[in-house]
């Protein structure tokens, strides 16, 4: 489906190093800060990933529905159900006190780790560095996908602001996301926020306002502590999204001031050979961890448990049927 170009996004097709950096270089030129994010798929929204897998569980007035997957975002009311993030970090908390150098201080720097070791949480990462949003763009073997010529695939970004044909890189002025979507306030003024919110220094509202689960806020772009190597190394920052489930790019606001680099895939070869060049690789952004295997068997658990829950919902709404 075609997108309203008012309300698309600023979109560059990049097909060689050269021409990301050029785009790079042509964005730092008129706004120093900011945020890059990878993406191994172009058709892939901005969404975290404890919310990518949602359903549809009630109807606005209460009423128990047939359990089916969020694929439309609207404004009907809907309850939705996702992966249990509570239980998930209560678990690797315990498991990840041993492994870790510095133990977090409080519940926020436990989700910023907890996101970078593979848990699924409310955080989306991004980085100051557009090398390491380019290296988690294109990283992948895509050797399957080389079937489409480059020029196919161009046609179908251009056309519909999303493609399976390719990778991207998103590019964001945090304070401008700030201002335009979340809609917090300075103090009590009226005046809008359009910075980023220190994680450090604002942990207390952050905390309160979006990990408790309760409060439907649009996604805020925050910066984490240098609590963890991994997180140094990638240069990370993160949104943070409250139990409002929309990706960013859904929001129109968001969308037509978020720029997407496309890269078909038949053109990310030559990128990779000059990543490994220039070291940035698997091994100098993650470094090994121990910590990777047990938060992946976390996270299948819980998607297992998740998957069983909807089920159950699903039967008990269908024998509610038939009585």
């Amino acid at each position: 489906m075609k997108q309203d170009i008012a309300l698309d996004f600023q979109k560059h097709i990049v097909t060689n190093f050269k021409e990301y950096l050029d785009v790079v270089k042509s964005l730092k030129s008129k706004e120093e800060n900011l945020w890059f994010r990878g993406q191994d798929n172009a058709s892939f929204q901005l969404v975290p990933s404890a919310l990518r897998n949602c359903y549809e569980i009630k109807d606005q007035f209460d009423r128990d529905i047939k359990p089916q997957k969020l694929t439309e975002y609207n404004n009907k009311g809907n309850q939705v159900a996702y992966i249990n993030v509570h239980s998930m970090l209560q678990e690797f908390k315990l498991i990840a006190k041993q492994h870790l150098r510095i133990e977090p201080t409080n519940n926020l720097e436990w989700h910023f780790i907890a996101q970078h070791y593979g848990i699924p949480t409310k955080l989306l990462d991004w980085s100051t560095d557009p090398l390491v949003a380019l290296f988690f763009a294109i990283q992948k073997n895509r050797e399957g996908l080389l079937q489409d010529n480059i020029e196919n695939a161009i046609e179908d970004f251009r056309c519909n602001s999303y493609s399976d044909k390719g990778a991207s890189v998103f590019v964001v002025n945090p304070g401008e996301l700030n201002k335009v979507i979340a809609g917090y306030t300075k103090g009590g003024t009226e005046e809008p926020i359009d910075f980023t919110l220190n994680s450090a220094i604002y942990n207390e509202q952050i905390e309160k306002g979006f990990l408790d689960g309760s409060n439907q806020l649009l996604p805020c772009c925050i910066t984490s502590t240098p609590i963890d190597k991994r997180i140094c190394r990638q240069s990370g920052n993160f949104t943070i999204h409250g139990s409002f489930v929309w990706p960013i790019d859904h929001i129109d606001q968001a969308k037509k001031i978020i720029h997407k680099i496309f890269i078909p895939y038949n053109c990310i070869e030559e990128m990779k050979e000059m990543l490994y060049a220039l070291d940035v690789t698997e091994n100098s952004l993650y470094g090994h961890s121990d910590l990777d295997s047990y938060s992946k068997d976390i996270s299948n658990k819980n998607q297992e448990k998740l998957r069983l829950a909807v089920n159950e919902l699903k039967i008990k709404y269908n024998q509610q049927m038939i009585k």
